[in-house]
C-alpha cells in the first residue's frame, strides 16, 4: 500500500511511536514521508513533562522540557559515545537503535564553555536500558547507564544544553506561547532569563516567593 492511500492520522500515529532518528530516515522517502514527519514533531513538541514552562526541546527524543528538569534530571544528560563502549561494554550495533544526535560546536552551559568539535551523544534512558534488553533482566553483568564515574555540574555542565533549543508551545490554532521570566529571579539563576513560567506556573511561583516590588520578590503578612 502506498502512503498516499493512508490519513495522515494514521501515519502520524505511527510517526509518533518512532525514536528522532528513524523520523528523519522516513522523512527523506518522499514528499508524502516528509508531510508525516512534520505532523508528528510538531505533536510531540506540544506535549509538556513539566508544570513549569517547558519552553525548551530536548532534540534526541523530541521531548519538550523546562528548565528545571534539563539542567537536574539525569534523563536529560546525553552520554557520550566513549563513555557508553566504554563502561558497559557495548558494541556500535547495540546502539544503532539508541536515540542519538551530533552536537554543534558553540559555548554551552551557565559558563558559557566552548565545545569545540562535535559530540556523538546518546539518549541517557534508552541507552541504560540496552544491556537488560541484551542480557535479560538480572542476569546482565554491565552497570546501567547512569552518570556514575561522571561528574555532572548541572549548569555547567555544557552537555546539559548542546542537546537543548527553544520552542514555544502551541497553544490555540495559530497561537504560540513562549513562556516569560520573573523579573525579580531574572539574575538571581547562573544563566539569567531560562527559567520560564506559563500564566499558571507563575501564580504558583508567587504565592511561593512572594509578590513582586521593584523587581525583588516580597511576603505579604495577614
Amino acid at each position: 500500500m502506498s502512503l498516499e492511500k493512508l490519513p495522515l492520522e494514521i501515519l502520524t500515529m505511527v510517526m509518533l511511536e518512532l525514536d528522532i532518528h528513524s523520523l528523519m530516515s522516513f522523512g527523506c522517502a518522499n514528499k508524502r514521508a516528509l508531510q508525516s514527519v512534520h505532523a508528528a514533531v510538531t505533536l510531540q513538541a506540544i506535549a509538556s513533562i513539566s508544570t513549569e514552562a517547558a519552553g525548551y526541546l530536548y532534540l534526541i527524543t523530541c521531548r519538550r522540557v523546562c528548565f528545571d528538569c534539563f539542567t537536574q534530571k539525569a534523563s536529560f544528560l546525553p552520554l557520550l559515545y566513549g563513555y557508553v563502549v566504554r563502561k558497559f561494554a557495548l558494541r556500535p550495533k547495540h546502539l544503532e537503535r539508541v536515540p542519538s544526535m551530533k552536537s554543534v560546536p558553540g559555548c554551552y552551559s551557565a559558563g558559557r564553555f566552548i565545545v569545540g568539535r562535535r559530540l556523538t551523544l546518546f539518549d541517557h534512558d534508552t541507552t541504560r536500558d540496552v544491556p537488560s534488553a541484551l542480557h535479560g533482566k538480572g542476569r546482565s553483568t554491565a552497570r546501567r547507564p547512569r552518570t556514575d564515574g561522571e561528574a555532572d555540574d548541572e549548569l555547567y555542565n555544557p552537555r546539559r544544553f548542546v542537546a537543548i533549543v527553544r520552542a514555544p508551545s502551541i497553544v490555540r490554532a495559530g497561537s504560540l506561547e513562549w513562556g516569560f521570566h520573573c523579573t525579580a529571579c531574572y539574575w538571581t539563576i547562573p544563566v539569567p532569563g531560562l527559567k520560564m513560567f506559563t500564566k499558571e506556573s507563575f501564580k504558583a511561583h508567587i504565592l511561593e516567593c512572594g509578590v513582586i516590588v521593584n523587581r525583588e520578590h516580597v511576603k505579604l503578612i495577614d
